[in-house]
């Protein structure tokens, strides 16, 4: 004979999973994907304050590779927008870890989670 705690969280638990119709998936969709590129854009934003910061920690292996081996520490770039496009590349790597954290919990929503509001 199953418990009444047991029975009132069965009762709870197939009340919470009511099904989405297929527009409510495409909603939840949507929202999120919206979500996230404007948190990769606040991001971004953020990110574009440090950039030089950014692009030093960037590149602080190679110059010490290049110094132990006794060249010239300078960065040849092969194509004009190179360094424009390593800015870019890690401004948008720092600027997606808060889209991330809108991603990394999918199944639980992240409202419920309590990561963001």
């Amino acid at each position: 004979m199953p418990s009444p705690v047991l029975e009132t969280a069965q009762q709870r638990a197939s009340e919470e999973m009511t099904g989405m119709s297929f527009l409510e998936h495409l909603e939840e969709l949507r929202r999120r994907i919206i979500h996230s590129a404007l948190y990769v854009v606040a991001g971004f934003g953020v990110c574009w304050g440090f950039h030089e910061k950014i692009f030093a920690i960037m590149q602080r292996p190679i110059m010490t590779a290049l110094a132990s081996h006794h060249l010239d520490q300078k960065l040849v770039y092969l194509n004009p927008t190179d360094p424009f496009n390593m800015y870019l590349k890690g401004l948008f790597s720092g600027g997606d870890l808060p889209g991330v954290a809108v991603r990394a919990v999918p199944g639980v929503g992240v409202h419920r989670a309590g990561a963001l509001p």
